[in-house]
């Protein structure tokens, strides 16, 4: 509504502004006493002939704005309205806690992630201590292939982002 009210105000700065400009082409017409007036008549009568237009368009856009403006005031103050805005509400807060929520499964899945991988972590280890040729052993960890590596993006990534929201919500709540 705040939008409407301005631009309301801002056809009716235009409006004055355009009324002074054609009353001063006017009374500029009315006051000229030099021998060649009729040119100076004609061009300043297209002058406030396309004043007058723009006018008349300002006018115009006022109006609507106006019919606008009331029945947005209308909307607001229906009671289907009101009913909407506490329904808005009520959606909020519950995609609110179904978000931490699903935050919270989302921290349970980071740790899952973190003991596969200490598992995977300690089966390479085990295939060090078993290798002949310990230079060579790296090449067999399973950390580092499918499907370990991509799950260890997505650990990483999910990780930094839980660690925002926590930071993020933290500084909300005080």
């Amino acid at each position: 509504m705040a939008i409407l009210a301005e631009k309301e105000q801002k056809l009716k700065d235009r409006k004055f502004q355009l009324e002074s400009s054609i009353q001063e082409l006017k009374n500029s017409i009315l006051s000229e006493e030099t021998g060649d007036t009729s040119k100076l008549i004609e061009a300043h009568s297209l002058d406030i002939q396309r004043l007058e237009t723009q006018l008349q368009l300002t006018e115009l856009a006022l109006r609507n704005t106006q019919d606008k403006l009331r029945e947005r005031e209308e909307l607001e103050s229906s009671k289907e309205f009101k009913d909407k805005q506490k329904m808005q509400e009520k959606l909020y807060k519950q995609a609110e806690n179904e978000a931490a929520g699903v935050f919270e499964k989302l921290s349970s899945f980071v740790t899952e992630l973190e003991n596969v991988f200490e598992l995977v972590r300690q089966a390479d280890n085990l295939i060090y201590e078993l290798s002949e040729d310990k230079s060579k052993a790296h090449y067999y960890f399973r950390i580092t292939s499918f499907p370990y590596s991509t799950m260890f993006h997505i650990q990483k990534y999910l990780n930094n982002e839980l660690i925002e929201y926590k930071h993020k919500k933290s500084r909300i709540e005080s």
